[in-house]
Order: structure tokens, then C-alpha cells, then sequence
């Protein structure tokens, strides 16, 4: 029973601080689209933790699933945007007291940067973990290869070390693409 209290503390604490940063990004009036980032972020965590495991499919190692995905939450931002502001989309295009002769220069720009944002959503989720799962197949083989019992206790003492690094790893990068999409709301 002690143990239950202090796991549904820990995660009540958790939540209530990803609530809290997220609310700092977003208008207040987005609570359901910060719930939403929320168990975005839940997730990419839960996937990018199960992916350090041996024989368990990793989808945020993979391009394909993080381009998607990131192209749907973005999409969807920009949909409601336009849908609903569009004036306040359009002028977001041209920054206030821009020069005149440079307005289609940068709504150009302007429309650029916001069509690589998705490809940068997936790009680096999908780098920065397969990356991991790169250096502990190098390592793994390493392991599996050393002949001296020294130098299979040390391969083992690193790998334990990156495994845990890659834990840390997944959580930040699941953060990090959560919130990403929650800063980008509140730039539309």
C-alpha cells in the first residue's frame, strides 16, 4: 500500500510540473491542447523507454513515424489556425514595422520556417534515438567479442552507463518534442 502512495505521489508530481511548464508556453485557455501535449509527451516516453529494450521495436527510432507524427500535430496547428485566426495567421507572416520593400521577402521566409517545422520535429527525435540505439549496438558487439575477463567487465560497466544515459536521453528528447509542439501553438 506505501508503495502505491508513493507512486501515484511521484507521478501526480510529475504531471503537475510538465502541466505547469506547458501552461507557461501556452495561452491559458488551451488546456485541452496542453492535456494533449501531455500525452504526446507520455507516449514518446513510453516508446522511446521500451525501444532501449532488447527485441522490443523502437517506432521513434524511425523516421517515417516521427516526420508523421510530427507533421500531424503541426498541421493540425496550422489548420486551426488559419480556420479560426486568420488574420492573425496572415500577419504573423510580416513582423510589425517590417520595411515595405521587404515584407515578401520575409513573408517568404515567414512561410519557409513554417513549412520545415515539422521535418525538424522528426529529424531530431528520430537522430538523437537512433544514435543511442547505434553506440549500444557498437558497444553490444564489443561485448560480445572481448576475449579477456577485464575487458568484458569493463565493456558491461559502459554499457550499463549508456543504457542509462539513454533512459535520461528518452525522456529529454520526449520532452523536448512535446514542447516543441506546445511553443509552436502558441507562436500561431
Amino acid at each position: 500500500m506505501m508503495m502505491k502512495n508513493n507512486v501515484n505521489f511521484i507521478f501526480l508530481y510529475f504531471f503537475n510540473f510538465i502541466k505547469n511548464e506547458y501552461f507557461l508556453f501556452s495561452n491559458k485557455e488551451n488546456f485541452i491542447y496542453v492535456k494533449m501535449c501531455i500525452m504526446l509527451f507520455l507516449v514518446l516516453l513510453i516508446f522511446n523507454i521500451l525501444g532501449n529494450f532488447p527485441y522490443i521495436f523502437s517506432y521513434t527510432s524511425f523516421i517515417s513515424f516521427t516526420w508523421m507524427l510530427g507533421f500531424l500535430f503541426w498541421s493540425s496547428l496550422v489548420l486551426v489556425s488559419l480556420s479560426n485566426m486568420f488574420s492573425s495567421f496572415s500577419a504573423h507572416l510580416s513582423p510589425l514595422g517590417s520595411p515595405l520593400f521587404l515584407v515578401n521577402i520575409l513573408v517568404l521566409l515567414e512561410l519557409v520556417s513554417l513549412l520545415l517545422r515539422p521535418n525538424t520535429l522528426g529529424i531530431r527525435l528520430s537522430a538523437n534515438i537512433s544514435s543511442g540505439h547505434i553506440l549500444m549496438a557498437l558497444l553490444g558487439d564489443f561485448v560480445m567479442y572481448s576475449t579477456s575477463f577485464f575487458t568484458y567487465l569493463f565493456s558491461i560497466i559502459v554499457e550499463i552507463v549508456i543504457l542509462s544515459m539513454e533512459l535520461g536521453i528518452s525522456m529529454i528528447q520526449a520532452y523536448v518534442f512535446s514542447t516543441l509542439v506546445i511553443m509552436y501553438s502558441s507562436e500561431l
